[in-house]
């Protein structure tokens, strides 16, 4: 009985244990990094989710220089000072209350358009704040000296935005540098300063993101550089206007608002200053309590969880009521910013409860049980294997979605392959496969195209997929010629040695089809599904039918420029009750380019059905003794057959 603690040391015990969860929840979530991950996580869903639409601004408008601005101009990078001066210009005579140009002037370009820029930026009427950076924004000293050189005598702040150091969310803006120089501001506080706001003495503060008023309109107007000149004066007149960037994916930056449901792409630079400098202009700040009051609440939960060992209830109630507990530090946490736009850290009294419910539940435990069998119990009960099972049995992990693109394919198929595989040695058929194909691989994947399958000798290859390429076409056609170039040496080289490999077919066709992740939760695999892809298939079979070795769909052709092309057939497809117009690329033929023109003459005889069309292809079979299309189109005239459409029966 002496080893028994008297009801004083309990009391101490509590008081310790109540005091050692408080400290550890708050100390552990500053420290560890996942933690504060996941506590920045729940402050950007209140953020996100909580904050209430505004109305569009009426004080603030972002001039933004797009990808279409920039294709106006005579050169992308850096942009024109030309237009910089002149946007400068318009803006001043429709008289905006402040220009705020975030635009880093870091180099030279044409002496004329920066000494007139220069003279602009020191002379304009309207009141103007420049953006600026250095050393510690990635600039070299090059850069900075030209930097400070050019915007001597002009109102400047810093560009540089605060990332947060474990997720790079963007949650705060900087008023001043670090070491509070009030001569060193941010872009945001000496635009606030030249309008006369009083800045406030921190650093820097929280941005208070807001929603527009709905989906469809921003927070703030944004109208593309280039339209200024012609929009109405009165869109500008007295108000605030923030030149910046917002160039597709360039300088987009995590916000809170990325976490939820709008703005999944990230906000530009110049969206944040605007978002902050509304923030000013309307003296609206978010409040974060320091380390005090989030020990002071953490301490709170901590000794509602040890209060669970004084109820001495069945564990599925102390299970309900922390779960409740649990629910009321969410929902407070909600209300209180909603409110008054006041953030209290949540994950520290979160696990203060759960830490110290736990330490309830395993007190009362050791008392019922011996200590083995308790640990056991506990083990089995929060360690066990069966959240992994549930995550297994409903994984939701892999989304398989897809989109509607244009993509070009290209098949090839090296022809009597699979028989004169069944005669060859297994090495040997091994090594002659392998140094085929990471040759073709490497010329398709050369011109951009993706390997999509390989199904023995024979590729399946896409371009545009998975990234965008806007001359998807013309690679597609490109890697085709080279393919038939590297085919005819492989297999002239390979007969020379006794292997007697034919002709590589090769087809290609461009079309809409749904391009993803095809497959289901099993087994994913990216690719597409589609006429476009069956077209291109039966074009690469239907080369041994023709003579041919590549034939190109007319969709492909149309969007190819430096290839010469002559036209095959209307074919119309196994299947198919439409036909498609093919055509056959002329680099990879001896073919002279005035024997071309002769071709197109007699394949326009026949196109017509001029009786003439047979005479012609005759002409031409003694031009081009060696050519199998001349071949294929006179051995159907001379059947009696006219027109270029022709109907294949087989594949």
């Amino acid at each position: 009985m002496g080893n028994k603690p008297n009801p004083a040391d309990k009391k101490l015990y509590v008081v310790i244990c109540i005091l050692v969860v408080a400290i550890f929840s708050v100390f552990i979530v500053h420290v560890l990094p996942i933690l504060r991950v996941a506590e920045n996580l729940l402050y950007d869903l209140r953020i996100s989710y909580l904050s209430l639409p505004q109305e569009q601004s009426s004080d603030i408008v972002i001039v933004s220089i797009t990808e279409e601005t920039l294709s106006t101009l005579p050169y992308r990078s850096p942009v024109d000072r030309q237009f910089v001066n002149e946007l400068l210009l318009d803006l001043d005579k429709k008289d905006a209350k402040v220009i705020g140009l975030d635009i880093l002037i870091d180099q030279a370009t044409e002496p004329d358009k920066d000494s007139a820029l220069r003279k602009t930026l020191t002379s304009i009427q309207t009141p103007l704040v420049v953006a600026t950076a250095g050393k510690e924004d990635g600039l070299l000293r090059p850069q900075i000296d030209y930097l400070s050189a050019f915007l001597d005598d002009v109102e400047q702040g810093s560009a540089a935005v605060f990332k947060d150091t474990v997720d790079g969310v963007i949650r705060n803006f900087p008023i001043r540098d670090s070491f509070g120089d009030p001569d060193r501001l941010g872009f945001v506080a000496r635009i606030a300063k030249t309008i006369g706001l009083n800045l406030p003495e921190e650093n820097s503060l929280p941005i208070d993101f807001k929603h527009g008023p709905d989906s469809e309109t921003p927070l703030l107007p944004i109208y593309p550089a280039h339209t200024v000149a012609l929009l109405p004066k009165e869109w500008f007149s007295g108000k605030i206007v923030l030149i910046g960037f917002e160039l597709g994916f360039e300088d987009r930056h995590l916000t809170p608002l990325t976490r939820g449901r709008v703005a999944s792409t990230g906000l530009t630079g110049i969206q944040i200053h605007a978002q902050a400098l509304a923030q000013l202009l309307d003296n609206r700040e978010i409040s974060i309590p320091g380390v005090a009051w989030n020990f002071t609440i953490a301490l709170v939960f901590a000794c509602l969880g040890i209060s669970l060992l004084l109820l001495q209830l069945k564990l599925r109630t102390q299970i309900l009521l922390v779960v409740a507990l649990l629910f009321a530090i969410w929902a407070g946490g909600a209300l209180i910013f909603i409110f008054n736009n006041t953030m209290i850290k949540l994950l520290s009294p979160i696990l203060a409860l759960v830490l110290s419910s736990l330490i309830s539940i395993i007190y009362q435990w050791r008392e019922e049980q011996s200590k083995r069998q308790f640990i056991h119990y506990a083990f089995s009960k929060y360690m066990s294997c069966s959240y992994v099972n549930q995550l297994a049995a409903n994984p939701d992990l892999l989304k398989v979605s897809g989109e509607h693109r244009e993509i070009t394919f290209l098949f090839t198929d090296l022809a009597g392959f699979t028989p004169l595989t069944e005669k060859m040695a297994p090495e040997i058929l091994v090594s002659l496969i392998n140094e085929y194909l990471d040759k073709t691989c490497e010329i398709v994947t050369r011109h951009g195209g993706m390997v999509a399958s390989i199904v023995g000798d024979a590729l399946h290859v896409l371009y545009n997929a998975p990234i965008y390429q806007v001359d998807h076409a013309q690679r597609a056609v490109d890697a085709g010629i080279e393919l038939d170039v590297f085919c005819q040496k492989f297999a002239a080289r390979k007969r020379s040695q006794g292997i007697p490999l034919d002709v590589t077919r090769i087809g290609i066709n461009t079309g809409v089809t749904v391009i993803g992740n095809f497959g289901g939760k099993e087994r994913i695999e990216y690719t597409a599904m589609g006429d476009a892809i069956n077209t291109a298939a039966r074009l690469e079979s239907v080369n041994k039918h023709l003579g041919t070795r590549v034939c190109v769909s007319e969709s492909t052709v149309n969007q190819c420029s430096g290839i010469t092309f002559r036209p095959v057939g209307s074919l119309v497809l196994k299947g198919k009750l439409d036909s498609v117009t093919v055509f056959e690329p002329m680099e990879m033929l001896p073919t002279k380019q005035a024997d071309h023109a002769s071709y197109i003459q007699a394949y326009q005889k026949m196109e017509k059905n001029d009786p003439g069309a047979l005479d012609a292809f005759r002409n031409l079979s003694g031009l081009f003794n060696d050519d199998p299309l001349v071949s294929f189109h006179l051995d159907r005239l001379k059947k009696g057959e006219s027109g270029a459409t022709i109907i294949m029966d087989e594949k």
